[in-house]
């Protein structure tokens, strides 16, 4: 599968780099020198340094054979026009373009569909989604696998726990309720375990399950209700969330009546602390529901303090990266109860752990998700990405001419560097083992190191797939 990028810049090289560890074919157009310089550097594919909305550019990155183009320069509207330049030549190809004004995802259809974009991807409303998604899930350490069904946390296995020293198939006779350990970090080793391995004392244990054979396995939790939400920032990402949590008509997708289910009671408090005069004002008569604080956040007084320290979640999300994660942390000491910190690049969300931020959502990463998704045939979806390795968890579909369709999982070579967390199958989640049969239509989720995602794809996807 090939895959033209029209900009080279950090976004572009990571989505590049991505899609080349699931050996597919990637060609970037970058019209600056330097950039393209040092593209060619970092990717082993090829780097046309050309502007990219002239036909001569797209015939020499070979459109005509790719099957998908992503417009990705700093510019909306030359995203736009390089799509329609696409798909003027090349109409089969599909076309995703890059925009940051939300003006343009209020077009119809049809408009889009007149420019030659099939998807506009705007970051800013990629990001809130997942934000508010995190929220209306109470912002849990662990991962939210199927709402109601299943949850993975990270577990600390201390040398007390009753984990230490049990091996898996051990762990797994000896509970009351399935569940699943796929994955390990140790002394800072991510692991994908296999039935022999056992836990040891130290390992940061990832244990799939439902909430209630968690509170067998590892003792009760008790999961306290966001009352009192604080946001920091009014950026255009701040208001997408704030229109999804304060029940503005003009929410985008399906995240903002996610956003009602918090309780059967009233709302939670939404508060925003903005430190410009005219934009708290702005947001203020735009959202009656939202109380809006003038207030700068960095400054050391009681006022700030006290929202902070008594907020139940408090989200940073100005234009400042440093900002948002220490704000982010100086919340927590103050004992805000749960914090999520907004930052653009992916160097900085690796900070978030040691300034204990209890979720990061990355600008940078939101685009990255959003194209990999449209990029891969088997209709496959990245849930979640280990920053301790390169693995993700995805979730992908069972094609009818699938070689894998009506195979038991015990019999599938390709899983061997794989690890099959749930089967769903007509809305029903089956945790599974060997002698679970995998039929067509399922959708499978696994968790599996970025370089088997292509193998899988073509595996389950069905076509020229074995």
């Amino acid at each position: 599968m090939r895959i033209v990028i029209i900009g080279a810049g950090m976004v572009g090289q990571r989505i590049a780099k991505a899609l080349l560890a699931e050996d597919r074919d990637v060609v970037l157009i970058e019209k600056d020198a330097e950039t393209a310089r040092i593209a060619l550097n970092e990717l082993d594919s090829m780097v046309i340094h050309a502007d990219g909305f002239s036909a001569e550019a797209l015939d020499a990155a070979g459109l005509s054979e790719a099957e998908l183009f992503v417009a990705l320069t700093g510019s909306d509207e030359a995203n736009i026009v390089a799509c329609g330049l696409a798909a003027a030549r090349f109409p089969s190809v599909r076309r995703l373009a890059l925009v940051s004004n939300p003006y343009y995802l209020e077009l119809p259809s049809g408009s889009k569909a007149t420019m030659g974009v099939d998807e506009l991807i705007n970051p800013d409303v990629e990001t809130a989604d997942r934000i508010v998604h995190a929220i209306s899930e109470g912002i849990e350490r662990g991962l939210v696998l199927l709402p109601g069904q299943l949850r993975m946390r990270p577990v600390q296995v201390g040398k007390d726990s009753p984990l230490a020293g049990k091996s898996l198939p051990e762990l797994r006779r000896g509970a009351e309720r399935p569940f699943l350990i796929p994955a390990l970090v140790r002394r800072g080793d991510f692991l994908i375990p296999s039935g022999r391995d056992s836990l040891l004392p130290g390992d940061l244990a990832y244990v799939l399950a439902e909430e209630s054979a968690f509170e067998l396995l590892l003792g009760a939790h008790k999961q306290e209700r966001i009352r009192r939400i604080v946001l920091v920032g009014g950026t255009r990402t701040a208001e997408f969330v704030i229109e999804r949590l304060a029940g503005s008509e003009r929410r985008l997708g399906i995240f903002g009546r996610l956003a009602r289910g918090f309780s059967r009671e009233r709302p939670p408090e939404l508060t925003l602390i903005e430190r410009d005069g005219l934009r708290a004002k702005e947001l203020a008569r735009s959202y009656p529901e939202l109380l809006v604080q003038n207030l700068t956040v960095s400054a050391d007084s009681e006022e700030v303090e006290s929202l902070l320290g008594g907020a139940d979640l408090v989200a940073t999300l100005t234009d400042s990266q440093s900002l948002n994660l220490m704000t982010a942390f100086r919340a927590k000491r103050l004992g805000a109860g749960k914090t999520i910190a907004l930052v653009q690049t992916e160097s900085y969300r690796k900070l978030a752990p040691a300034l204990e931020v209890d979720a990061v959502m990355s600008l940078e990463e939101s685009v990255v998700n959003t194209v990999l998704a449209e990029a891969r045939r088997a209709r496959i979806r990245t849930l979640h990405s280990f920053s301790e390795a390169e693995a993700d968890i995805i979730e992908l579909h069972v094609a009818a001419d699938s070689t894998a369709a009506g195979k038991r999982l015990r019999e599938l070579e390709r899983l061997r560097e794989a690890l099959v967390l749930y089967v769903l199958r007509a809305e029903e989640a089956i945790i599974p083992d060997g002698e679970t049969r995998i039929a067509a239509g399922d959708r499978l989720c696994l968790i599996a190191r970025r370089s088997m995602l292509a193998k899988l794809e073509r595996y389950f996807g069905g076509g020229n797939g074995d």
